[in-house]
């Protein structure tokens, strides 16, 4: 779940799409709500999906929720490598953020649905001091990430 958190908060904190992409305030709300959109409706859909295959006994229950993790993870890391070589062609890069975060949806079937899993009793618990944990990356990362570019610029000098 940690992996996920950090996944999505490089998503949100890549900066303002008015400052980056020079749009207007109308434009850049209506481009930055695709991807949430879609990331509803992959939710919704891998939710179905999973509830599907593990009711049919296609697959285990351990096996769709290690795949929709797997998926969560790798397809997200994918379209964010590949905005990184299109260059200046804004509509390509927003195309392939909208994907990253939609197909990180895959994860709410997948790791975070876990804890229900492991402990049916208790899930909401575990979910809870789980989630606590992972959040540390949106406050910890740009903290240590200060402290380890001060360390360099010091080493510099």
């Amino acid at each position: 779940m940690y992996t996920t958190k950090v996944g999505r908060e490089y998503r949100i904190k890549r900066g303002p799409i008015s400052l980056t992409l020079l749009y207007n305030y109308l434009q850049s709300g209506m481009v930055s709500s695709v991807p949430f959109i879609l990331q509803w409706v992959f939710t919704v859909a891998s939710g179905y999906i999973s509830d599907v295959i593990i009711r049919r006994r296609i697959r285990s229950v351990v096996f769709v929720r290690k795949m929709n993790t797997a998926i969560g993870l790798f397809i997200p890391a994918f379209f964010v490598v590949l905005a990184g070589y299109v260059g200046c062609d804004v509509i390509a890069v927003v195309i392939f953020f909208s994907l990253s975060v939609a197909f990180g949806a895959f994860a709410v079937p997948g790791c975070k649905a876990n804890a229900s899993d492991v402990s049916p009793k208790y899930g909401g618990i575990v979910f809870g001091i789980s989630n606590t944990i992972a959040n540390m990356a949106g406050f910890l990362g740009p903290q240590v990430a200060g402290i380890l570019l001060q360390q360099g610029i010091q080493k510099k000098n």
